[in-house]
């Protein structure tokens, strides 16, 4: 008779997979374990691994909307157990899943009850990161000046997490129109996630880019984005590399080095169609629409002009 397996070492199993930007592999492990969700002795794992299935999904381009009642039926399971004070950690992925469909007040909302219900010790979670996510959304909201405390206290906690806030800040400072503090921190943050695997230094390499961008230093710019395509590359997740393709299309037309840009933009538009196709919205295409005006504006006419 076989074992039953062990789903602490699944778990820590599934996050190795995700710091190498495995997230079908990841995915895999999380399915494992709750196969053993009528294990009442490792409530804990199973609730960890609700929480953590979301995430890989959502990196792993499964349909955004179908992650939704995959968060109701794990609250639903915390409920059964009698732990609907570890319900901080489902709350973030709901919060996070919102702000990916561009949900601005949904993801707000319910990222702040997600901070406002963590307990010390709770699982999938921790304060710092809840702290993380909020100020994140609160940037893609528009409300950089409210995101700005969050992250600064993300800064003063010894989690591992500390890269995040930098890029955090680093976006801050871009909204501010303040180059020099965006590559302060955005160069801290990769120098901080570079020995914590490849996952690590996506979003690093994406605010380094953005940074040397707005400071208008095309070749940094550009030795970064290749960095970032390379690492995407590695990662293979579809999100991973439509950002990365996005980037690099950026600072190529920057620079206009036109051919390079048409070669990219053809990829990032085909990328855009798998994400928008899987979410039912138009959003990464009209991004890349974006970038192929630009390119047009960019292309002299066939009579010179």
């Amino acid at each position: 008779m076989n074992p039953e397996p062990d789903l602490h070492a699944l778990i820590r199993q599934g996050a190795a997979l995700t710091g190498a930007g495995d997230h079908g592999g990841a995915l895999a492990c999380y399915t494992r374990v709750l196969a053993r969700a009528g294990s009442a002795r490792q409530a804990r794992e199973v609730a960890t691994a609700h929480m953590l299935w979301v995430e890989a999904a959502r990196f792993a381009g499964v349909p955004l909307r179908s992650l939704f009642p995959v968060l109701d039926a794990a609250d639903r399971y915390l409920q059964s157990i009698g732990r609907p004070d570890w319900r901080s950690g489902l709350l973030i992925q709901r919060a996070a899943t919102h702000r990916e469909l561009a949900e601005w007040d949904e993801a707000i909302t319910t990222a702040e009850e997600a901070l406002a219900a963590h307990t010390p010790g709770a699982p999938g979670t921790t304060a710092g990161t809840l702290r993380y996510r909020l100020g994140d959304i609160l940037l893609g909201a528009g409300r950089h000046y409210d995101a700005v405390p969050h992250f600064r206290a993300v800064l003063g906690t010894p989690e591992p997490g500390r890269y995040k806030a930098h890029v955090g800040l680093a976006n801050c400072a871009l909204k501010r129109h303040h180059p020099p503090t965006a590559v302060r921190h955005a160069t801290a943050a990769v120098r901080e996630a570079e020995s914590l695997g490849a996952e690590a230094l996506r979003l690093p390499l994406h605010a380094l880019v953005e940074a040397h961008r707005a400071a208008r230093n095309h070749e940094a710019a550009s030795i970064t984005a290749t960095r970032y395509l390379e690492l995407a590359g590695r990662l293979g997740s579809p999100y991973a590399c439509f950002f990365a393709l996005r980037s690099a299309t950026d600072a190529a037309l920057d620079r206009r080095d036109l051919p390079t840009a048409r070669t990219l933009l053809t990829d990032l538009e085909q990328q855009a169609t798998v994400l928008d196709d899987a979410n039912g919205h138009t959003r990464r295409s009209a991004e890349a629409a974006k970038r192929r005006h630009r390119l047009n504006s960019c292309t002299p006419h066939s009579d010179g002009t």
